[in-house]
C-alpha cells in the first residue's frame, strides 16, 4: 500500500488551488519589521518609477532552489493550511513607502556588496542545511544521513507553504521592477514574497536552537545572514526576508505540535555530537569576516582592540562598545593603522563589511596577522539583537 502522506504532483496543485483562501487569512493592515531588522538604514532617494514587471515566471536562470516555485509531491508533517497565519503580514503595495524603502536599500547593498559576500550567497543557492549550517553543524559536518534527511523533509514542508504565499502576493523581483537592480545570484525566476531561503534558514535555526540552546545565538545569527545574502545578492526586498522570518516562526510553532516531527526531533537529539571545547578564543581558529554570534564569543574571550572604521557622524549614532573610531575615508587612514601594534589582536567593522573588508587588505600589508572583521558590520550585529552604546 502507498504510504498515505504521498500525493501526486497533481493532486497537490489542485488542492493548493482549491484551499488557498482556507489557508490564507484575508489581507491585514501594511507593517513590516524592517527597521527591527536593522535593513532600511539607506538614506532617502527619489521614489523610483516601476518598470514592466514581466510575465509571472519570468524566463530567466531558474534558482536552483526551485522547491520554492511549484507545490511539492509529498507533504512530510505539515500542509500550508495547518499553519496559523493569522499574523502575516501582507506584501508592500507597489510604490508605497516601504515598497521604496525596499528598493532604495537593495540599490543601497548593490553599490557596497564584496566579492565574497556574493559567493557566499551563490552558496546557499539551494538552501539545504549543510549550505545554511554545515560549519557549525552539531551533528558533524558532513551531518549524518539520516539527520539530513530529516532537514530535507523540513525544507520540503517549508517550500511549498513558501510557494502558496508567493502565490497570493506574486511580488516580482527586485530586478523585474527596477532595472539598476543588477543581481550577482543571477536573474531567479519565481515570485519574491516571501523568501523561501529566509523561511528555510529560520526553520533550521530554531530546530538548532531548541537542540543545542546554548548556540543559539551563533544559529540565529547563521540563519540571518543566510536570510540577508538574499538581499545582498540582489534577488529579495528586505521585507521578503522579514516576511520570511515570520513565516519560520509560524511554521516551527506548528510543526512543535506534529507527532512525527516530535519522534524526528528525537533523532537528531541522537545524533548529536559531543560538545567540543571552543576554540573560537584563539585568533588564527577564527575567519577572516567572522559573524556576528562568534564576534561576540571572540570580544567576550580574548577581548580584542575593537575598531569602528566608519566616520564620526556614523559611530555618534550608535557604535559598539569600547570601540575606537578611525576614520576609513580619512587620507591618514593608513598612517594611523601603521602606527597600531602589529603584534595585537584586532576586530574591526563598518556599516555592511565592505570598507572593513578594504581595511583588512591594507592591514595584511602592513604586517598585521590577527586581524577579523565583523562579518556585515554593524547592520548584520544589530539585526542580530546584538547591543551598541552611543
Amino acid at each position: 500500500m502507498k504510504n498515505k502522506t504521498t500525493i501526486s504532483r497533481g493532486l497537490v496543485s489542485a488542492t493548493f488551488l482549491l484551499s488557498l483562501a482556507a489557508a490564507i487569512p484575508a489581507g491585514l493592515a501594511a507593517a513590516t519589521a524592517l527597521g527591527q531588522l536593522g535593513l532600511n538604514a539607506p538614506p532617502a532617494v527619489p521614489p523610483v518609477t516601476l518598470s514592466e514587471a514581466g510575465p509571472a515566471f519570468p524566463t530567466a536562470i531558474a534558482a536552483p532552489a526551485d522547491i520554492f516555485n511549484k507545490p511539492a509531491d509529498k507533504i512530510y508533517y505539515l500542509s500550508p493550511w495547518q499553519v496559523d497565519l493569522s499574523q502575516f503580514q501582507p506584501a508592500p503595495a507597489a510604490g508605497s513607502a516601504v515598497d521604496n524603502e525596499d528598493l532604495a536599500a537593495v540599490r543601497r547593498w548593490q553599490a557596497e556588496r564584496t566579492e565574497a559576500q556574493c559567493a557566499a550567497a551563490n552558496a546557499q543557492a539551494n538552501a539545504t542545511y549543510d549550505e545554511f549550517f554545515g560549519e557549525v553543524s552539531p551533528f558533524g559536518n558532513p551531518a549524518p544521513a539520516e539527520v539530513e534527511k530529516i532537514f530535507d523533509k523540513v525544507r520540503t514542508d517549508a517550500g511549498s507553504i513558501v510557494y502558496v504565499q508567493k502565490e497570493k502576493y506574486k511580488r516580482p523581483r527586485p530586478f523585474l521592477r527596477d532595472s539598476a537592480i543588477m543581481p550577482c545570484l543571477g536573474r531567479e525566476s519565481g515570485y519574491s514574497y516571501p523568501s523561501g531561503h529566509a523561511t528555510t534558514a529560520r526553520v533550521f535555526g530554531l530546530i538548532l536552537s531548541d537542540l543545542v540552546p546554548a548556540d543559539s545565538g551563533m544559529f540565529m545569527s547563521y540563519a540571518y545572514q543566510g536570510a540577508l545574502n538574499r538581499v545582498i545578492g540582489g534577488v529579495h526586498h528586505p521585507s521578503d526576508i522579514a516576511a520570511g522570518k515570520d513565516l519560520g516562526d509560524a511554521i516551527y510553532k506548528a510543526l512543535k505540535q506534529n507527532g512525527k516531527f516530535k519522534t524526528d526531533m528525537d533523532t537528531l537529539r541522537r545524533n548529536l555530537k559531543p560538545a567540543a571545547p571552543r576554540e573560537l578564543s584563539r585568533a588564527e581558529n577564527l575567519p577572516l569576516h567572522v559573524p556576528p554570534a562568534q564576534a561576540l564569543n571572540y570580544l567576550e574571550q580574548e577581548k580584542p582592540v575593537l575598531l569602528d572604521i566608519r566616520t564620526p557622524d556614523e559611530y555618534a549614532q550608535g557604535h559598539l562598545k569600547d570601540s575606537t573610531v578611525i576614520d576609513f575615508y580619512a587620507p591618514d587612514f593608513a598612517e594611523k593603522l601603521g602606527k597600531l601594534d602589529k603584534s595585537a589582536k584586532y576586530l574591526i567593522y563598518c556599516r555592511t563589511g565592505r570598507r572593513s573588508g578594504k581595511a583588512l587588505e591594507t592591514m595584511q600589508q602592513l604586517g598585521f596577522t590577527q586581524a577579523h572583521d565583523i562579518e556585515g558590520g554593524i547592520t548584520a550585529w544589530t539585526a542580530a539583537g546584538y547591543p551598541v552604546v552611543k
